[in-house]
């Protein structure tokens, strides 16, 4: 084992190394989803919903307006947005865009406050909301100060952040606007009752939106067009396992049920977190069953958590939208995280609602980073929600039934076991439900890679998918991964209700 100073530089030197490993990967998931959405959008035009009407050219000015504010969604948008911008070279276009959103962000955190229900349900999804809302709003602020950092020439790691900021403010809106379908879903009465409240609602925010998808799309494809590229060789990942398996993390605090640590329950230890820090904090776990709810705030910054190994260390609770309709789906979570930089090894979540309960939550992780490394997540429907930011998940073991892996997130799964289990009678299996969103400049996607994929148990009788599509640019890659004959890869995807892309690439697995 390491030890001393040189175990400290070691500790950093991983951490720096997993970051990288999850931008990087993100650089090459986006060029891998960008031919998938290519080649799907050749025959799918219909998804792109782009204003009918188009300002008529006057002068040269205009026509490079026009050149811009076509790459958007919402043209007629984005000439209102910038008409009167004093410019038309495009990084002043974008930041206008991007003060604008800003601007408009404020106005929608004003609006919510003034909404008042008396329907508990109704209530609760006004408050995600809020609190949506108020991160997209600090996601943009991000955005704009990061972009001012930037010289004229960018990297592609720097185009791939900014994309990811933006990418992350849109996820808001679709994680608040989830909160009132899963309303409709599970308490319908109330939502009737509502209704009005929320269509004002949806108005009111759809500006914002619209100015954010826009931002998104010129910086993507027009500023993003001048990247200069970065070592791929950064993606050498050796030196961090070495690291990972062979270094002893000093714990700033040690959690122990039997009392010999700083703290017997791990919310305890989370609520010692200093905020906004800019150093590590790490959290010892020792060995133990830990029946709790565990929550890692947004302004909980550069947390490491570690236990003693994932038949040791378990963190257990069975809260699920059948007991507590109210709730968003991601408060069901066993553990959830939403603080950025964010590491844990060597542990097990576990929701034991069971088949019958609906979404249940085991992990949860909007993190714009967060790394998983040989953890086990147990569950049955939703067992991990990969929700946003860009995520490492590495030699884990995941199990569930109904849409068990899924989110918005950009996730890489690597060297996993992927595990299916026997859902309630007439029910089948999905393995991912992966969001995506519906703009084609998004950076979010999963690709699971170096896995293997088989049954929980030898009984397993139903139906099983590699996944189904959650929105219409909903993107999954399986490479590389052992599948065994619980899937038939001609139809390992499951079409939905909702109007999706159907995968051109043919599905095949080694």
């Amino acid at each position: 084992m390491e030890s001393g100073r040189g175990c400290e530089k070691s500790q950093r030197s991983w951490i720096r190394r997993c970051w990288t490993v999850v931008e990087i990967f993100s650089v090459i998931l986006t060029a891998v989803f960008m031919l998938v959405v290519v080649k799907s959008l050749l025959r799918n035009t219909e998804c792109e919903v782009k204003s009918s009407s188009r300002r008529i050219l006057t002068d040269e000015s205009t026509k490079r307006l026009e050149s811009i504010c076509n790459v958007t969604l919402y043209s007629d948008q984005c000439y209102s947005t910038l008409m009167s911008v004093n410019s038309t070279e495009p990084r002043v276009l974008f930041r206008a865009s991007l003060v604008t959103a800003v601007e408009e962000h404020v106005k929608i955190l004003g609006f919510l406050s003034k909404l008042v229900s008396s329907e508990e349900s109704v209530k609760s999804s006004l408050k995600v909301c809020d609190e949506m809302i108020g991160d997209a709003l600090e996601s943009l602020k991000e955005t704009i100060e990061r972009f001012d950092e930037f010289g004229k020439v960018m990297t592609d790691v720097d185009i791939d952040e900014i994309r990811g900021t933006l990418t992350y403010a849109i996820i808001d809106y679709e994680t608040c606007l989830e909160g009132f379908d899963e309303v409709k879903e599970f308490d319908f009465s109330s939502y009737q009752r509502n209704i009005e409240l929320i269509k004002s609602l949806k108005g009111y925010m759809k500006k914002g939106k619209e100015l954010v998808s826009n931002s998104l799309a010129i910086f993507t494809k027009i500023l993003g067009g001048f990247a200069k590229q970065v070592d791929k060789s950064l993606l050498d990942s050796s030196n961090m396992v070495e690291s990972l398996m062979s270094c002893r993390l000093t714990p700033n605090v040690t959690v122990a049920k039997d009392g010999t640590g700083n703290y017997q329950t791990l919310s305890e230890a989370v609520a010692s977190i200093p905020e906004n820090s800019k150093s590590r904090f790490v959290i010892h776990v020792k060995e133990g069953k830990y029946f709790e709810n565990v929550n890692v705030p947004r302004k909980k910054y550069n947390v490491v958590v570690y236990g003693d190994g994932i038949q040791k260390t378990i963190v257990s609770s069975n809260i699920n939208k059948i007991d507590k309709p109210n709730i968003h789906t991601y408060q069901t979570a066993t553990f959830s995280v939403s603080g950025r930089w964010f590491v844990v090894r060597d542990m097990k979540f576990v929701n034991t609602a069971g088949p019958g309960k609906g979404q249940a939550v085991a992990f949860h992780s909007d993190a714009k980073h967060s790394v998983m490394y040989r953890c086990a997540f147990d569950g049955f429907q939703d067992t991990l929600y990969a929700h946003a930011g860009r995520q490492l998940y590495k030699e884990c073991d995941i199990v569930g039934t109904i849409d068990f892996i899924f989110g918005h997130a950009a996730a890489v799964f690597q060297n996993c076991t992927i595990r299916p289990r026997q859902p309630l009678p007439k029910q089948f299996n999905t393995i991912t439900a992966q969001s995506g969103g519906n703009y084609a400049n998004m950076i979010s996607g999963f690709s699971i890679v170096n896995s293997k994929i088989y049954p929980f148990q030898e009984d397993l009788m139903a139906k099983t998918y590699l996944g189904r599509p959650w929105n219409a640019y909903s993107t999954v890659v399986v490479m590389k991964t052992q599948i065994e004959k619980l899937i038939d890869s001609r139809v390992g995807f499951r079409g939905t209700t909702r109007r999706v892309l159907r995968p051109q690439l043919p599905m095949e697995s080694t």
